[in-house]
């Protein structure tokens, strides 16, 4: 799995990677890219927005980076990856929940003038992706930055076969949002 992207995103142009900005639990609450979510995402074909910005770890919350909100409208990412927060992510989520969520969230000042927000590129995700099931993440993550590249690449498909195979459990419910096409 991991190879399969790394070796597609190894061919891409560094200086035209897409941007992001990936939010945890917690309005403006991120991480760079050595940390969680972030490390999760780092090798899938884009450069993280706060990597290399002024902000600071604190070391005292799990490396947490907390940034201003002008800052990310300053920065204007290609997309956005929202961690879904109240754990609704997964068996018993409805797509018309995770729509109320997701509008939701965006529904801040100065959002609705991002070029993630413009062009249909915020997305949540379960938590899962990020941890105990990173490498399925991955997949999720690198079909929503390059669609193209991955055009063949079916991540609900891969979620639901290691499901199969390591829990024998059939894989059921909306884990991401929207899904990746």
């Amino acid at each position: 799995m991991e190879s399969t992207v790394s070796n597609k995103i190894s061919n891409l142009d560094p200086d035209a990677l897409p941007t992001y900005y990936v939010e945890t639990y917690e309005k403006y609450l991120t991480y760079m890219s050595d940390q969680y979510d972030s490390k999760a995402i780092k090798d899938c074909g884009g450069i993280n927005i706060v990597d290399g910005s002024s902000f600071q770890k604190n070391e005292l919350l799990d490396g947490e980076v907390t940034i201003d909100a002008e800052w990310l409208i300053d920065q204007n990412p290609d997309y956005i990856f929202i961690r879904e927060n109240t754990n609704a992510a997964g068996f018993n989520w409805t797509e018309e929940e995770a729509k109320k969520e997701l509008e939701s969230l965006i529904d801040r000042p100065g959002w609705e003038n991002l070029k993630a927000v413009k062009n249909g590129h915020v997305y949540l995700y379960n938590k899962c992706f990020v941890r105990s099931r990173s490498e399925i993440g991955k997949v999720y993550f690198a079909k929503w930055l390059h669609p193209e590249l991955f055009k063949d690449l079916n991540p609900d498909a891969i979620h639901a076969e290691y499901w199969k195979e390591f829990l024998d459990i059939d894989l059921e419910g909306l884990w991401v949002y929207p899904e990746p096409v």
